[in-house]
């Protein structure tokens, strides 16, 4: 049977490969994406309730639940909020996002970063929370 040639800028199956062409090269950056005004809504209602549930909680609370924090991240490459729980043998609270405005001052304080990683939390009957990288960890595990 004879081959056909294949068309124009293509190879066939047999042909060598052929290393990929180089992304372009640009000085702009991309343009920001812009989101649906249901996100806006959504992200207001979420600052919203983070405030909320840091008026309501205890100052004392906050005060050991950032040093939790600070301790886990300095002892954990990466973790979920069940690490911090357990590092600080933090008191549950009448609303356990409370610990939510907590992760924010980690993040304002260059400690900790989000990853775009969940694992289950045996807190929340499995639900998946995100996973924290440190930025103080300074180890091997």
């Amino acid at each position: 049977m004879k081959r056909r040639k294949p068309p124009p800028g293509q190879g066939s199956l047999f042909d060598p490969l052929r290393p990929a062409p180089a992304p372009p090269t640009s000085t702009r950056p991309n343009p920001p994406v812009p989101l649906h005004p249901a996100m806006h809504a959504a992200a207001k209602a979420r600052d919203a309730a983070l405030a909320q549930v840091e008026v309501n909680a205890d100052p004392g609370w906050q005060v050991m639940a950032l040093d939790a924090l600070r301790r886990t991240a300095e002892q954990r490459r990466e973790f979920i909020s069940d690490y911090v729980w357990s590092v600080g043998s933090l008191p549950r609270t009448r609303d356990d996002r409370a610990l939510g405005p907590i992760f924010r001052d980690g993040i304002r304080k260059g400690w900790i970063r989000k990853t775009h990683v969940l694992r289950p939390s045996v807190r929340s009957h499995l639900s998946g929370k995100p996973v924290w990288e440190s930025l103080l960890f300074k180890g091997d595990a």
